[in-house]
């Protein structure tokens, strides 16, 4: 417990020293186990992030003792910190030279097995390949590999990852996809995003929300777009942002709008003005009196309109000479000032005035209606051209589970053949140990008859030169020779331990007699020619001479 509380006080001096100084102490970060060296990398960057010089030496010191500790997962990390260094700080440095160090990242989480961290290294890959590279098809494709990576290890088990929440990670992809129109993905990434909130990230807390409105907005799902938008007001006035609150009404004013409930939309369209004019934003006071002026025309409230309208162009002068998308700008603010004047001069039976700003209304709107719709298909040729590279992929993905799967099936058939046949062999060979074994038998039992027969013989020749009866010896003697029912026995046994001999001898001699056949069989057991003799009931010298004549007739 002492060790414990040691280790949180030194941790404590040491983080505390870094956000005060923004130094990296070397040594300290050698010494930690794993978990406290991960911590201290990310308080590390955060703290001397915008000192390149800083930033460099760190890296540089950081990444061999990671390698060298085998803190792969520190060491991830590191190289994702490299990459952000190169891409967002030292942004002068080459395309090359960033994709490098994202891809270094990659690969190392995939080498040890880091799902998390290699899905996270993804996504920022996604991210450069999106806004430095333009490959929407392949970032697109990384994104959603990324996101089912996420899936598969359990988003829930995010929340316990140090530096890296979820809706921090998806919501960037999320707004590419609503940019590509791909509001299907956006909201999927998005939704996930919602579901685990960073609070601490207030920016990104309100922006899923509002983001996830203007994605259902888009995708003519109006109630869910006021849900979303109302969200994030409700988030935005727990944390007191006017700005957001105010964005938050001005956003549901508009969905309303669309829906032509112009009476419920004022409201919040006022508020949306109130707060924009509190802080001094003229540009979205000008949104905010662009739909004012079109909330009371369309209520008959003429006048009011013509107020708001006379106030939008007023700040119009005072803005179109903003420096960021200026002709966009100007084109899109003046259409909707064009549209109400030609219907305010018609209800005032100008007839001259509506025509010639109806006139410049509908040229206008036919300029931007062309613009949005090469926009338009240039965003659907973007998002066409990377679901044909995500099937493309998933494709050879899944080509290649096929080829896995048609090779693990032969491997598996070969084992299993294998280990059958390996099954069969030991069969085969026990069959045949056993045959062996009782042929072995057989043979000892017709050997221990011959010796007998011998004996008998003997006993025979001694009778016989005293001149006695040997009617029962001959009777005794008969008993030991091979029967046709022995000779069955024995050709079923010696049958199984040499499979092929009997029929190879028919094959290659058609005209072998059984006797023959007999003498060979018995010939192959190695037996002595007076074993043979006593057990066919004949003499040691027919034996020979049936072996003499079995031999020179296969030689003619």
């Amino acid at each position: 417990m002492k060790s414990f509380f040691c280790q949180i006080l030194l941790l404590y001096m040491i983080f505390g020293r870094l956000s005060a100084q923004g130094k990296f102490e070397l040594k300290a970060f050698e010494s930690f186990n794993f978990k406290e060296r991960y911590a201290y990398a990310l308080k590390v960057f955060v703290a001397i992030q915008h000192d390149t010089v800083a930033v460099k030496k760190y890296l540089q010191g950081a990444l061999p003792i990671a390698r060298q500790k085998k803190d792969h997962a520190t060491e991830v990390l590191l190289q994702i910190q490299h990459f952000s260094y190169l891409y967002y700080i030292a942004n002068h440095q080459s395309t090359r030279l960033v994709r490098e160090a994202i891809t270094e990242a990659i690969q190392t989480a995939e080498e040890y097995d880091l799902p998390i961290q290699l899905n996270i290294a993804r996504i920022h890959y996604g991210g450069f390949l999106y806004k430095r590279e333009n490959s929407y098809d392949k970032a697109y494709e990384v994104f959603l590999r990324a996101y089912e990576g996420l899936e598969e290890v359990g988003f829930e088990k995010m929340q316990y990852y140090p530096g890296a929440t979820l809706s921090g990670i998806l919501y960037y992809p999320g707004l590419n996809f609503y940019q590509l129109d791909d509001y299907a993905n956006a909201i999927k990434f998005l939704q996930t995003a919602y579901q685990y909130p960073d609070y601490k990230d207030q920016f990104t807390t309100w922006q899923v929300m509002n983001t996830l409105g203007l994605c259902y907005l888009k995708s003519n799902q109006p109630e869910q777009a006021i849900k979303y938008f109302r969200k994030g007001h409700e988030y935005a006035k727990s944390i007191n942002s006017e700005i957001w609150q105010g964005i938050s009404y001005g956003n549901i004013g508009n969905t309303l709008i669309k829906s032509n409930k112009y009476t419920e939309a004022l409201p919040y369209v006022k508020t949306d003005y109130e707060t924009a004019k509190k802080r001094g934003e003229k540009e979205s006071m000008f949104n905010a009196l662009s739909n004012l002026m079109l909330i009371y025309y369309n209520k008959k409230q003429y006048k009011e309109s013509e107020d708001a309208l006379k106030e939008a162009e007023e700040m119009y002068r005072d803005i179109k000479e903003l420096r960021y998308n200026q002709e966009y700008f100007n084109e899109f603010k003046l259409i909707n000032i064009y549209r109400i004047k030609a219907g305010l001069y018609e209800t005032e039976g100008n007839a001259i005035e509506a025509l010639a700003y109806n006139k410049k209304y509908i040229k206008l709107k036919d300029s931007l209606d062309k613009r949005n719709d090469a926009r338009k298909y240039k965003l659907v040729q973007q998002r066409l051209e990377a679901e044909k590279y995500v099937a493309k992929v998933n494709k050879l993905e899944e080509e290649k589970k096929t080829e896995i799967w048609k090779r693990n099936s032969a491997i598996f058939i070969l084992v299993l053949g294998l280990g059958f046949g390996l099954f069969k062999y030991r069969d085969v060979k026990a069959k045949q140990k056993q045959a062996e074994s009782q042929l072995d038998v057989f043979t000892k039992n017709f050997k221990a008859k011959s010796e007998l027969a011998d004996s008998l013989q003997k006993e025979i020749n001694e009778m016989i030169s005293q001149g006695q009866q040997v009617e029962t010896l001959e009777q005794l003697k008969k008993k030991t020779i091979l029967t046709e029912d022995d000779w069955s026995e024995f050709k079923i046994l010696f049958d199984k331990v040499y499979p092929d001999f009997i029929n190879n001898l028919y094959k290659q001699n058609p005209d072998i007699t059984h006797a023959e056949v007999r003498l060979l069989a018995l010939s192959q057991l190695n037996l002595r020619d007076h074993e043979m003799a006593n057990m066919l009931g004949v003499s040691t010298d027919a034996i020979r001479k049936a072996r003499y004549r079995f031999r020179k007739k296969t030689t003619m």
